[in-house]
């Protein structure tokens, strides 16, 4: 099968062994992954934050897929299908906030040679050492998501590193690989940090904005559901003395029915397959959407 009928088929995807960080400070495999798990994302200011799993998009556990995978200067390796949105920046959009000046009185005073091919491989050097400094402040404001099949050796995408900090890092290596199964969660902010490297949990769409927009009824649904509840525990708080019968006829608290409804409300069963509301959405995206931003 061919990754665009992939693409429309599932949309974008994680295999089951990449892992997650959740706000316990343990690392979870997205197989052991739960719907209101909080784990670590990105919020639009560039932090690091939890956020709660909402849904998944796609989840299928025995489904054979192609995946790209990319790996980073400084170790990290994400995998993910080619139809995923991931942070980056390419090489030659950094150049443009590179003090050219700097960079000559430093190539300069290393007394390089003027051959164009140790100029140009020095130059690369540099704008990687320049980089290592770096702050999101100044590197967020040139991160695009993209296809993870359009980033190429070179580009740089967000790692968090052993420091548990965002970083730039420059993708040394791009390769196809297959793997059986497939997960996608979909967090409040949008985003998670998948085996270390910030990424979208959106897919196909090649546009972060709309795709978060597109989703905002979940987001506002999850919300009116935790007021819901919050409301449902304050009038059990007031009523904590009631009593109510069970189906074996014995006495028990309204709280004791509260805690009982609210266990089985914080675990849904677990479908298999892409979420009926994505699926809706890539649909629609093919026919209102211009074709550049939809993955073929």
């Amino acid at each position: 099968m061919g990754e665009s009928s992939q693409a429309a088929r599932h949309g974008g995807c994680f295999p089951p062994e990449s892992t997650v960080l959740v706000e316990n400070g343990t690392t979870r495999k997205l197989s052991e992954l739960s719907v209101g798990d909080r784990i670590q994302s990105m919020d639009s200011q560039g932090r690091l934050v939890f956020s709660p799993v909402l849904l998944f998009l796609d989840r299928d556990l025995t489904e054979e897929r192609d995946f790209v995978q990319l790996q980073s200067a400084d170790g990290a390796t994400v995998t993910m299908t080619a139809s995923h949105l991931i942070y980056t920046v390419a090489s030659q959009d950094l150049l443009e906030d590179v003090d050219i000046d700097l960079m000559n009185e430093q190539l300069q005073s290393n007394s390089l040679t003027s051959d164009e091919s140790s100029s140009a491989e020095d130059e690369d050097r540099l704008l990687g050492q320049l980089m290592a400094n770096a702050t999101m402040e100044r590197f967020g404001s040139r991160l695009k998501a993209t296809f993870a099949s359009k980033v190429q050796i070179g580009d740089w995408i967000v790692s968090t590193g052993p420091d548990g900090r965002p970083k730039p890092q420059r993708v040394v290596g791009v390769s196809a690989v297959s793997q059986r199964g497939v997960l996608a969660p979909l967090t409040e902010e949008g985003t998670l940090v998948v085996d270390q490297v910030v990424v979208s949990c959106y897919a196909v769409i090649d546009d972060q904005t709309i795709a978060h927009l597109a989703f905002s009824p979940v987001r506002l649904l999850n919300n009116v559901h935790k007021s819901l509840v919050h409301f449902w525990r304050a009038i059990s708080w007031w009523n904590h003395d009631r009593t109510t019968v069970d189906a074996a006829g014995s006495s028990i608290p309204v709280k004791h029915v509260e805690a009982r409804s609210m266990t089985n409300e914080n675990r849904p069963p677990t479908l298999v397959g892409i979420h009926w509301y994505a699926k809706l959405l890539y649909r629609i995206a093919r026919v209102v959407l211009p074709s550049h931003l939809v993955f073929n």
